[in-house]
C-alpha cells in the first residue's frame, strides 16, 4: 500500500484495511454503475480503522468540531443537496453516544476538523436538534 507520506502521518492512529467490493453495500443507483465500473478496473477500495476505540462518555466526549466535520461532508455530497441532507439525517441516526458533547467551535479540539461557514453550522443545528440531539 503506497498512500501519501503526509497522509499517512496524518493517519497514524488508525489502521487502513482493504475492503473486497462484495462487502460494500451502494445505496443509490447512480453509485451502482460508478461502482461496477471501478470494480472492472480493480480499483482497491480502504477503511481507516482506528488503533485505539472508546465508546462516548465524559472520559471520551464526542466534539462538535467532529461533528460538524462528519455532517458537513455528508451535507457536501456530490449528487445534490437533497442527497446530502438524507445522508446528514442517517449520520445522524445511526450513531450514538449523543449525550457526551461537548461545543469546541470557539476552539476546536478535533485535530481535521473542516471549518464551517455559519448557514452550514446552522443547518448542522438544525438538524441535530430535529433528531433531539443537544450541541449547547
Amino acid at each position: 500500500m503506497n498512500f501519501n507520506p503526509k497522509f499517512q502521518q496524518r493517519e497514524r492512529d488508525y489502521r487502513f484495511v482493504q475492503v473486497p467490493f462484495n462487502q460494500i453495500r451502494i445505496v443509490d443507483t447512480h453509485d451502482q454503475q460508478r461502482a461496477a465500473k471501478l470494480a472492472g478496473n480493480h480499483v482497491k477500495l480502504w477503511i481507516c480503522e482506528s488503533l485505539e476505540v472508546h465508546p462516548a462518555s465524559a472520559e471520551y466526549p464526542v466534539y462538535q468540531s467532529y461533528i460538524d466535520t462528519c455532517v458537513g461532508g455528508c451535507l457536501s455530497h456530490p449528487q445534490s443537496a437533497t442527497a446530502g441532507i438524507e445522508q446528514a439525517e442517517q449520520f445522524l441516526r445511526t450513531t450514538f453516544g449523543w449525550q457526551y458533547i461537548v461545543n469546541d467551535r470557539d476552539k476546536p479540539q478535533y485535530p481535521r476538523f473542516a471549518p464551517l461557514s455559519s448557514l452550514g453550522k446552522q443547518t448542522i443545528d438544525a438538524l441535530m436538534n430535529r433528531h433531539g440531539i443537544d450541541g449547547s
